[in-house]
């Protein structure tokens, strides 16, 4: 046991090794995070694709000082208005959630005088104006409504956004963040003096001697998916529907670049330390609700102390005479040991965790084809199977992309689910090369009663490839019961089961705790450690508790 011991911390010296995923016996070829032409290949597409990002207009920028021009470009026949009410859009139900666009002739009569923006030209040319509608009541405005045809209302775009089309719902928060601003901004903030718009509403200009030009304010807000190894930090606010969790993220400082905001904010609301170097640009967001500029960023948590958690793990395994090899400790419990464990500000969240990529990838959408990940949904979301409901972001949100990209830092292989595959996972510290059976659930156990259960190692006949599983059923009398079970089910023609332990678990969903004690006669007492490291990433929201004493 003394070698096995003194094997660990070589091996820990060695490789600087901080690792996980569900499957591991391979050669350290590097230690360095994503770089950022690594994200880039996996978070290939356009930023237009992100919602409210993708206008489908021309900004025509060049177009705004020439008053003459506006004028001559409004009075067109086919000229199209964006309406908008009391904050409100109007949309249609046509063919699903769409824009409700306009003729802009006939409509002055409903419109605020002095509101129209211009927008932009549409790709055939066609003059695109926001404007805002008197305030007298919503019936009065019906005929407008009508002119939209049959089903149209007026929504608000925060709600109902996400329900339209990405280049339909950027259209409406223009016209809607634009028309907002002008009325925001009718005096001046220094002198009180009225303002007067210009450049097709987007600027305003004093009435005074001194003019003072104002401009649209952006607010930007840094929001980051912060991760360490497989593991993800993610937060929730009180106010929130149950079970909706999301990246960290909050408003930029005075004086403040936005990477030292990811590294604040992440610290302030979860206690976790970012490492300043590994923090990257993915990609941003228009949010106009108000005026927000979202802008993503993954960034891993600071490096732990690797030494003190080898110490730990050897401390935790003395003694114990069990077979795990140096790499399954280190992808397993040294993991676990190596993560800053969260300490929220409860103004700002109600929770922040980490949750593991593969129970990530479980509990979230999965596109049928298995190429990817199912974004159709205005949510993303599941109930688990020990009841506890999650959510994340639907696909029009910046945190839903991140969410994605981490989880796309290993794919899944197409084809068979069952074939061997090579593949590459990213983890704070190191690259490791390794073999993967995606479709065999690491944790496989009853979520409720106590029973006995067999740690386990899944592997190919040549002993090249291996993989953890823990297997527990309160319908087995005996050890040796659960290992057969598991020879049928998760082993095939190239590949075995071979028991590394057993114990019993005690799995309390009221309670929400997880009890993992005991011993088997059969196979040895299992290292409970290890074991307790890989439910947790499979119960995240359990308290797992170990006990090497009992029956």
């Amino acid at each position: 046991m003394s070698d096995m011991l003194l094997r660990f911390g070589q091996f820990a010296r060695s490789t600087r090794l901080y690792i996980g995923s569900g499957s591991l016996r391979g050669t350290h070829v590097g230690c360095r995070i994503a770089t950022s032409a690594r994200l880039e290949r996996i978070n290939d597409g356009d930023a237009a694709a992100l919602h409210y990002a993708g206008l489908g207009l021309d900004r025509a920028t060049h177009i705004r000082n020439d008053e003459a021009k506006l004028k001559e470009l409004a009075g067109r026949s086919d000229a199209k208005l964006v309406p908008v009410f009391e904050g409100k859009n109007l949309v249609t139900h046509s063919q699903g959630l769409s824009s409700a666009v306009l003729p802009l002739q006939n409509a002055e009569q409903y419109l605020i005088p002095d509101s129209l923006v211009f927008l932009g030209l549409e790709p055939g040319g066609v003059p695109v104006f926001g404007a805002a509608c008197r305030p007298e009541c919503e019936e009065w405005l019906s005929p407008l409504v009508a002119e939209a045809g049959a089903g149209a209302r007026w929504v608000d775009l925060r709600k109902e956004g996400p329900k339209l089309a990405g280049d339909q719902a950027a259209l409406l928060a223009l016209a809607q963040a634009l028309l907002r601003w002008n009325e925001n901004n009718a005096f001046c903030g220094r002198t009180g003096a009225p303002t007067a718009a210009m450049q097709g509403g987007h600027a305003r200009v004093a009435a005074s001697p001194r003019a003072r030009v104002v401009y649209p304010r952006i607010d930007p807000a840094v929001i980051a998916l912060v991760y360490c190894g497989d593991y993800a930090l993610l937060g929730r606010q009180s106010r929130w529907a149950p079970g909706r969790y999301s990246c960290l993220a909050g408003f930029a400082e005075v004086g403040e670049t936005l990477e030292l905001a990811v590294g604040r904010e992440v610290k302030e609301e979860s206690g976790v330390a970012v490492d300043p170097h590994s923090i990257q640009y993915v990609a941003s967001q228009p949010w106009p609700f108000p005026q927000s500029l979202m802008i993503g960023f993954m960034a891993t948590a600071a490096a732990p102390d690797r030494s003190h958690a080898w110490s730990l793990a050897r401390q935790r395994l003395q003694g114990l005479h069990h077979g795990c090899t140096e790499e399954e400790v280190g992808f397993t419990l040294v993991e676990e040991l190596c993560l800053q464990q969260p300490l929220v500000d409860i103004t700002e969240l109600e929770d922040a965790r980490w949750f593991h990529r593969s129970w990530l990838r479980r509990h979230l959408h999965h596109a049928a084809d298995g190429s990817g990940w199912d974004t159709s949904e205005a949510e993303s979301s599941s109930s688990t199977a020990a009841s506890v409901s999650f959510s994340i972001p639907g696909s029009y949100a910046l945190a839903h992309r991140l969410i994605h990209t981490f989880m796309a830092l290993e794919q899944p292989a197409k084809g068979d689910a069952r074939h061997w595959r090579q593949a590459r996972i990213q983890t704070c510290h190191c690259v490791m090369a390794f073999d993967a059976v995606p479709d065999v659930k690491e944790v496989d156990i009853d979520e409720s009663g106590t029973y006995k259960y067999v740690l386990l190692r899944l592997q190919s006949k040549s002993n090249s490839m291996s993989r953890l599983l823990v297997r527990g059923n309160k319908r087995a009398g005996y050890h040796q019961d659960i290992l057969e079970l598991a020879q049928e089910v998760d082993a095939d023609d190239d590949s075995q089961v071979v028991p590394l332990g057993g114990g019993r678990i005690a799995f309390d969903e009221e309670k929400r705790t997880i009890d993992i004690y005991g011993f088997s006669s059969a196979y040895d007492q299992a290292p409970h450690d290890i074991t307790a490291a890989l439910v947790r990433r499979s119960y995240p929201f359990h308290t797992v508790s170990v006990s090497y004493s009992g029956y």
